[in-house]
């Protein structure tokens, strides 16, 4: 249906409006209901309207001069209201016309068209008692300030610039005037540590070491004596790291006398460990009657002895019992046991601790693998540590994945060894009091591969099921270790029987019963008197053959568990440790070399590692050194350097063919010989990083 000129003309209007109001809406800007007069038809000065007999204007003037009103409408409603100030409707304008409408970038504004500076992002961390260091990438603002500071320095090898501790606060308050610079600062706790220690402080006296017993200090070496010194400046809330051999126990023992008017004095340590304390109380402390001591045994009831001694699987057992009782100060040997804040070992020593004013911790191994297993022991001692989510992101890499916080990593390591010294850790190693204890020198014996052909079939066969496996991934990784072990027997023996030859005492490690008890059937053939300790020993029987051992020069050898007797003996009558087999943490192995590397030994030892290639050992032997990188750069390294080992090759056709060398070279034969695929070699390195606690519910022999 045709429409008239005016009608046609009263909805063109309309859809002026409606599009007029959408452009408001667009722009932000409250429209107000419209009053203009309705469009009134102007004379053109053109003269091109004609007059019609109705008065209405041509459509082509209406057209024109409708044109001219729409302009003008057009200006009104982008116009902004005359109430608001004009700096407020610049800003405005600026936000909606220059900047970014529905999410567009505009070209018109340099800033969103090119996007912001990226900041450039450093991070402080110490890197000495008194200095801080500032890693951050290259930055000429910031290298300008840097050079206005008084006390900073520039390192040449590393790149970076670091400046003293008393400067910080001055350092990150002039950070706010260098533009495109973001630095993460030291956590609060961490400042104050440092800074207090900077801080110059008045002379203490030493403390009265005379109260402590006197046969007890005729013992003690000067590190030592040094060690207990510092436990006292502590408040005997310590932990003492020494090298494994150091003599650890009678410095507890110091500092815990030295606090005596605070017992009863409880003793936490590992079942095979208890009778030793037993024996050292009596020994260094005979002021403390033998009727005073007390080795826990799962009564009801706890009497009031002055020394309680127990296990970690008792106390938790027994923990509501013990929890009854204050025990005033505590010692906690191979205190890494309780390395995972949530373990139940790990809960009910800290009820126990939680009552007790003086918290003496003992490790010879104080980070086995990662640093976050260190917190929980150092939680114990100082209450208002960092918090662990705090120390994982800073000392442990921390990463955020889908399951949650992965703190299984490391960084900072050097920040974490210094803020451990000042806070509650002393540690020396053997190379600290080298002029007080022998050298010690390790060796990488290669064994006959001819012995071990036989076995490498089977083992291939283990792998390939190990690949397969999706259902229990552990034990069967566990059977491929196993498979392994029992395929090196008769070249262990073999080795062995060279050794025997030589007459002379030597410990021998295994981790696995077969090789055990083929070392031990060994040992019946060839008539050679021995001792046996493994799991299945009992604790009061391990120091009759410690003694015999020690003290018979009959008894020649020593077949040791590398897991059940890798602490808490001494074996020093041997010059020789020959371990049989490998074990995935350098921890143990460190610990079970001290067996015969201990204070009281006067001769220099060797230490033989017995190595089959084409075998676990070609992962174990790179995954060892991987383990030990974290710990040097920690500070907190086992005195355990494979680099240093030199290797022989055991030769059975050919009597005087010996090859020397570096173990690099074994690590590259063993890389290029040993071929597996990718996802069997992940799994298998899987396994070997695995805790003793992840496979401790397999049972191994069962593989026999």
């Amino acid at each position: 249906m045709a429409c008239s000129p005016e009608e046609i003309e009263r909805k063109r209007c309309e859809a002026l409006e409606r599009r007029n109001a959408r452009l408001s809406t667009v722009a932000g800007i409250n429209q107000q209901p419209s009053t203009s007069k309705p469009l009134q038809p102007l004379n053109s000065g053109l003269g091109l309207n004609r007059s019609l007999s109705s008065g209405s204007q041509s459509t082509l003037g209406s057209f024109l001069n409708k044109s001219h009103e729409n302009l003008d409408l057009k200006r009104k409603t982008n116009s902004y209201p005359q109430s608001e100030p004009p700096s407020k409707l610049i800003k405005q304008i600026n936000n909606t016309s220059i900047g970014l409408v529905n999410n567009k970038i505009s070209p018109i504004n340099p800033t969103k068209f090119f996007h912001q500076e990226q900041q450039i992002k450093g991070t402080v961390s110490m890197v000495s008692l008194t200095r801080f260091e500032v890693d951050i990438k290259y930055c000429e603002p910031f290298i300008k300030y840097c050079k206005t500071l008084k006390t900073s320095m520039y390192d040449q090898k590393s790149k970076l610039w670091s400046f003293d501790i008393t400067e910080y606060k001055d350092f990150m308050n002039g950070l706010k005037n260098v533009p495109m610079v973001e630095i993460t600062p030291l956590p609060q706790y961490v400042y104050r540590v440092f800074k207090e220690n900077a801080n110059p402080k008045p002379q203490k006296a030493e403390p009265d070491l005379s109260r402590i017993d006197p046969k007890l200090m005729e013992t003690l070496m000067p590190f030592q004596r040094e060690g207990i010194l510092f436990g006292i400046n502590k408040n005997g809330r310590c932990m003492i790291a020494d090298d494994m051999g150091l003599g650890k126990t009678i410095q507890a023992l110091g500092i815990a006398h030295y606090y005596e008017a605070d017992w009863p004095l409880l003793i936490i340590a590992p079942s095979s460990l208890t009778h030793q304390w037993f024996q050292s109380i009596l020994e260094f402390l005979p002021s403390v009657l033998v009727h005073e001591i007390v080795i826990y045994t799962s009564k009801l009831y706890l009497d009031n002895n002055k020394v309680t001694i127990t296990s970690y699987d008792l106390l938790v057992k027994n923990i509501g019992v013990f929890s009854g009782k204050r025990f005033g100060t505590i010692i906690v040997d191979e205190s890494h046991t309780i390395k995972t804040l949530t373990a139940k070992k790990t809960e009910a020593v800290k009820k126990m601790i939680d009552q007790s004013n003086h918290i003496i911790l003992l490790t010879g191994t104080p980070a086995l693998s990662r640093p976050i297993e260190l917190y929980s022991q150092i939680s114990l001692i100082v209450p208002n540590f960092l918090t662990m989510h705090n120390y994982g992101v800073r000392y442990c890499n921390a990463e955020q994945t889908k399951f949650g916080w992965n703190y299984k990593g490391s960084s900072k390591a050097t920040e974490l060894q210094l803020l451990l010294k000042l806070v509650c850790c002393i540690r020396r190693l053997k190379a600290d009091v080298l002029s007080q204890l022998p050298s010690k020198l390790r060796q990488v014996i290669m064994l006959d591969p001819n012995l071990i052909d036989k076995g490498t079939e089977e083992m291939k066969e283990a792998y390939q099921k190990c690949s397969q496996n999706k259902g229990n991934l552990h034990t069967t990784i566990i059977q491929c270790f196993n498979e392994s072990s029992s395929q090196r027997i008769k070249a262990v023996c073999n080795y062995l029987e060279e050794v025997l030859e030589n007459q002379q005492k030597f410990i021998v490690f295994a981790h696995h019963k077969c090789i055990l008890d083929a070392i031990t059937d060994l040992m019946i053939k060839s008539k050679v008197k021995f001792i046996r300790i493994d799991g299945s020993t009992r604790p009061e029987d391990r120091k009759a053959m410690v003694d015999r051992f020690q003290t018979q020069k009959n008894i020649m050898v020593a077949i040791l568990s590398i897991t059940a007797a890798n602490a808490g003996i001494t074996l020093t009558a041997a010059k020789l440790c020959i371990f049989a087999e490998l074990y995935w943490n350098p921890g143990i192995l460190c610990q079970a070399e001290d067996r015969i590397h201990r204070i009281g030994q006067n001769e220099s030892v060797v230490i033989k590692y017995l190595i089959a290639e084409k075998t676990v050992d070609d992962h174990l032997w790179p995954l060892l050194r991987t383990k030990l990188d974290f710990l040097n750069k920690a500070g907190l390294n086992q005195d355990f350097s494979l680099d240093s080992a030199d290797i022989s090759k055991q030769v059975i056709s050919e009597s005087s063919d010996s090859k020397q060398g570096k173990i690099d070279e074994y690590f590259k034969m063993s890389s290029s010989n040993f071929k597996t695929d990718n996802a069997l070699a992940d799994k298998v390195n899987l396994m070997l990083d695995e805790d003793d606690e992840d496979l401790a519910s397999i049972d191994l022999d069962a593989f026999q």
